[in-house]
C-alpha cells in the first residue's frame, strides 16, 4: 500500500509538472555532461548520469528514472528491515519516509544529484549490512559505491571514517578493512589524476574554499581578523546584523566574492574561511548548531523552503520552476510556468501534510544512538558469538552517517532542506532497526534469565 500510494503521488507529479522541475544547479550539470571535463565547482558523478540519457532527448527521462529509483530504494529498506527479523509494522514505518514524502518527491523530480547519492550511498551500506559477515565482494563493492557517492556529492567523502570505524568496531577481518579502504581510494585518485590533466592541480574540485566562504561571511567581523589585503577585499559590505545568507555571497553578482572569478582564486577564499573561524570558533560554532537545529524542527525551516515543494502557484520567488517542455539542453530548459489546475492543489495539499517532520528525525537519531550502546554493551557481557545480530551497531552507524551529512552540509556550505532529504533513507531505518534491537535483546536477557 505504502509502495502505491508512493507510485501514484509520483505519476501525478510526473504529468503535472513535467518534464522536471529546474533549479540553476542543474543547468551546469548537464552542461558539465556535454563538455565531459571535471567540474570547478561540483564532482562529475550526476553529470555522468546526465551523459548517459542525453540520448533520449528529454529530461522527463532523468526524472522519471529517479522517481522510480525513490520508490526502489523504499522498498529495498523495507526488505532489509524484514530479512533483519524487524515486524512488519517496523518495516514500514522505517521505509514509508522514502516513498512518500513530499520533499523526497519533489527532490526526485529536479535535476539534482541527491537522487543517485542517496541510492549509491545506500547501496554501499546494504553491502556492508546485509549479512553477519559479508564476503570480501561485499566489503570491495561498498568502498566502491561509497567512492562513487563521495564523487557524486563531495559531502560523502568525509562518511567514509564514519563507516570505517564501524568496521573497526563490528570486527570486520583486516584484510577487508584494507580491501575496503583501496576501493575507496582507487576510483578518487584515478578522478584526481584526471582532474589534474584537464586543470593542473591535484583535487576533486575548485570551489570547497568558496562554499566556506559563504558560510563564514554571515558571521566573520573583519575588524577582529588577520587578513592579508586580498582577503580584506572579500569582507562584506553589510553590517552584521544584517547579513545575507551564505548562497548571496557564494553566488549574487553583488557579492564581494565576484572581484576573484576564477576556480584558481579558491585559495583565497580558503585562506579568508579559515582565518575567520580561527578567530571566531564560537561565533562559527553557533552558527552551525543553530542551522544544524532548524532540520529538526515541527516543520523544515530552510532560506527558501518553497525552492522543494510542490507548487499551486506561478510566482517566481521561492517556488520551483518549470523546465522547458522539450528538449535535453540548458538553452530549451529554460523556466516555463504552469497554470494552477485541479492536481497541482491536490499535491500542494499533500506536500503541506505529508512529510517526516523534523523532531522525527531527532528522535530516531536519540533511539538508533541507545540501541547502539545498549547493543554494545550486552554484547561484551556475554560475548558477540552468542549474541544475535549486531542490529543496534548497525543502527548506530545509519544514524551517525544520517546526523554527519547534516552537520557536514552546514559546517562547509549552508542549512537547506535539500541537503537533508537523503538522511530519509538512513535515520528512520535505523531508528526501526534499533528499536528491534531492544526489543529482542529484553527478549534475549529474558531468555537467559529463565535458563539460568
Amino acid at each position: 500500500m505504502v509502495l502505491l500510494v508512493g507510485l501514484l503521488v509520483r505519476a501525478f507529479a510526473t504529468v503535472t509538472y513535467w518534464p522536471a522541475f529546474w533549479f540553476f544547479d542543474g543547468g551546469r550539470y548537464i552542461q558539465v555532461s556535454r563538455e565531459w571535463v571535471p567540474d570547478t565547482q561540483r564532482p562529475f558523478g550526476y553529470s555522468a548520469l546526465l551523459r548517459l540519457a542525453d540520448w533520449t532527448g528529454s529530461l522527463a527521462t532523468v526524472t522519471i528514472a529517479q522517481h522510480v529509483v525513490g520508490l526502489a530504494l523504499s522498498a529495498a529498506i523495507y526488505g532489509f528491515l524484514r530479512h533483519r527479523g524487524t515486524a512488519t509494522w517496523l518495516a514500514v514505518l522505517g521505509s514509508a519516509p522514502i516513498a512518500l514524502d513530499a520533499y523526497q518527491i519533489t527532490i526526485e523530480h529536479y535535476i539534482l544529484a541527491e537522487t543517485l547519492f542517496t541510492a549509491l550511498l545506500l547501496g554501499a551500506l546494504a553491502l556492508l549490512l546485509w549479512r553477519k559477515q559479508p564476503s570480501t565482494a561485499m566489503v570491495v563493492g561498498a568502498g566502491l559505491l561509497l567512492a562513487a557517492a563521495g564523487l557524486t556529492r563531495t559531502v560523502g567523502l568525509p562518511l567514509v571514517a564514519i563507516v570505517l570505524v564501524y568496521l573497526i568496531v563490528a570486527k570486520f577481518r583486516w584484510q577487508q578493512v584494507a580491501l575496503f579502504v583501496l576501493a575507496w581510494t582507487i576510483p578518487l585518485a584515478g578522478y584526481v589524476a584526471w582532474y589534474h590533466a584537464e586543470h593542473g592541480v591535484y583535487q576533486l574540485g575548485q570551489y570547497e574554499g568558496r562554499f566556506l566562504y559563504g558560510r563564514v561571511a554571515t558571521f566573520a567581523d573583519c575588524e577582529r581578523l588577520d587578513l592579508a589585503p586580498q582577503h580584506r577585499e572579500l569582507c562584506p559590505v553589510e553590517s552584521l546584523q544584517n547579513r545575507r545568507n551564505p548562497s548571496f555571497y557564494v553566488w549574487d553578482f553583488a557579492s564581494p566574492q565576484f572581484q576573484y572569478p576564477l576556480a584558481t582564486d579558491d585559495d583565497v577564499f580558503a585562506g579568508f574561511a579559515r582565518e575567520a573561524i580561527r578567530s571566531q570558533p564560537v561565533d562559527y560554532a553557533d552558527t552551525v548548531t543553530d542551522e544544524l537545529l532548524s532540520y529538526f524542527q515541527l516543520r523544515p525551516n530552510p532560506i527558501c523552503l518553497g525552492d522543494w515543494e510542490m507548487p499551486h502557484t506561478t510566482q517566481l520567488i521561492c517556488h520551483p520552476k518549470m523546465s522547458g517542455n522539450v528538449g535535453f539542453d540548458t538553452a530549451m530548459a529554460s523556466p516555463g510556468y504552469r497554470d494552477p489546475g485541479p492536481l497541482t492543489a491536490v499535491l500542494s495539499s499533500y506536500h503541506h501534510y505529508v512529510y517526516l517532520p523534523g523532531m522525527l528525525w531527532g528522535v530516531g537519531i536519540v533511539v538508533a544512538v541507545w540501541g547502539g550502546i545498549y547493543d554494545s554493551r550486552r554484547r561484551r557481557q556475554v560475548g558477540p558469538m552468542r549474541e544475535p545480530r549486531r542490529d543496534g551497531i548497525d543502527a548506530m552507524m545509519l544514524s551517525l552517517l544520517g546526523l554527519a551529512l547534516l552537520v557536514l552540509a552546514v559546517a562547509t556550505s549552508m542549512s537547506d532542506y535539500r541537503y537533508g532529504v537523503p538522511t530519509l533513507a538512513l535515520i528512520p531505518p535505523a531508528g526501526a532497526l534499533a528499536w528491534h534491537c531492544l526489543g529482542s535483546r529484553l527478549e534475549w536477557d529474558t531468555a537467559r534469565g529463565r535458563q539460568q
